[in-house]
């Protein structure tokens, strides 16, 4: 499944009604590359919580089994809703759509009518699918608990997957993954943390806060990204030591509701942390040294070339010389005097040989 750019914009697609079905039994709590065991792992044993966008309740059933939990769920689907109150692992489920809660009235004057019951808030990815994010996290803190947590899961639009494809003019929405088509927000770790810090200051009009802290991510490398691993490693290497997180296709967080004078050191140190050299400084400053690398080799190459070319002429001088020597001895060798003086050098020869056998 491709969770990156599709192959084609895929923002509008017939019949693309959406049902995610998963049992209880597809939650591994020991599963590294999934966002969920982040979320259930942070939980406690007989807490109260509220699971935003339940769908068919998995995720609930999963906490009342195995952490004794109270769960009340939240969605807009009312099929998947009467599918939970069938299964019974839910104490009270609500349909409600989050950007417009007034609107199925009967539901939300119930939901009013609960205490701050929940010790936790689950919306494993929720918030994208909003128009109104801000709007709905006050609406589901509102029945939180001071120091009670949301536990949140969001993709991540910062992911190389979608950096590298807009190099080529492409965002293409697909069925699934961080272009997912009913997407309406998307964030990066850090824009994620600055838009709770800003709307804080509309929180604590109703007298919160959160904190936040960042919990994790989960990793994906799409086939387009393999092709570039395998074919420009040494650029993709670089870009990714720029920015560690452009192989995270989800940000695991858990925000704590505060009072609204309260400190949030958590929520500061991932906005001060989050904090990346300034990308073309290093592209940059990267292909400068490799044309200083190149012009390097170029001068070494025109050395060689000259010592080549040097070697070459002496090459063809000694060539001459030999020629030369070549028609001076043929020269001797035809000359009268060469001719005149061979008795006495067959006689020389002769005395030679008999003076080393002598010897």
């Amino acid at each position: 499944m491709n969770l990156g750019n599709a192959e084609e914009n895929r923002l509008f697609v017939i019949n693309n009604e959406k049902r995610y079905f998963a049992t209880a039994d597809d939650i591994n709590p020991n599963d590294k590359n999934s966002s969920l065991p982040y979320i259930i792992n942070a939980i406690s044993e007989n807490s109260v919580v509220l699971d935003v966008g339940c769908s068919y309740g998995y995720l609930g059933e999963w906490l009342t089994k195995n952490k004794n939990c109270q769960v009340y769920g939240i969605d807009i689907d009312e099929e998947a809703l009467e599918y939970v109150k069938e299964r019974g692992y839910y104490k009270d489920v609500f349909h409600l759509d989050l950007d417009y809660p007034e609107n199925t009235k009967d539901e939300f004057e119930r939901f009013a009518k609960l205490q701050d019951i929940f010790d936790f808030a689950i919306c494993a990815d929720v918030l994208e699918h909003l128009k109104n994010p801000t709007n709905a996290l006050d609406f589901i803190s509102s029945k939180l608990k001071l120091g009670g947590q949301v536990l949140i899961s969001i993709p991540n639009i910062a992911h190389m997957d979608i950096i590298l494809n807009l190099l080529e003019s492409k965002f293409n929405y697909s069925e699934f993954g961080i272009l997912d088509n009913t997407h309406l927000r998307f964030f990066t770790k850090k824009s994620f943390a600055e838009w709770i810090n800003s709307a804080n200051e509309f929180y604590k009009n109703k007298g919160f806060k959160f904190d936040a802290k960042y919990l994790g991510g989960t990793t994906y490398i799409s086939e387009f990204l393999v092709d570039v691993k395998n074919n420009h490693a040494e650029l993709y290497n670089k870009i990714l030591g720029i920015n560690n997180e452009l192989e995270i296709l989800q940000h695991i967080f858990v925000l704590t509701k505060v009072n609204s004078f309260a400190n949030t050191y958590g929520l500061n140190k991932i906005i001060n942390t989050a904090n990346y050299p300034n990308a073309f400084s290093v592209i940059a400053s990267s292909i400068s040294s490799l044309e200083n690398e190149l012009t390097s080799k170029e001068t070494e190459i025109n050395i060689l070339n000259n010592e080549i070319a040097s070697k070459d002429q002496s090459i063809q001088e000694l060539n001459s010389k030999v020629v030369s020597l070549e028609n001076e001895l043929i020269s001797v060798l035809l000359s009268r005097s060469w001719r005149y003086t061979r008795p006495i050098r067959k006689l020389l020869h002769k005395l030679n040989l008999n003076k080393k056998q002598r010897g």
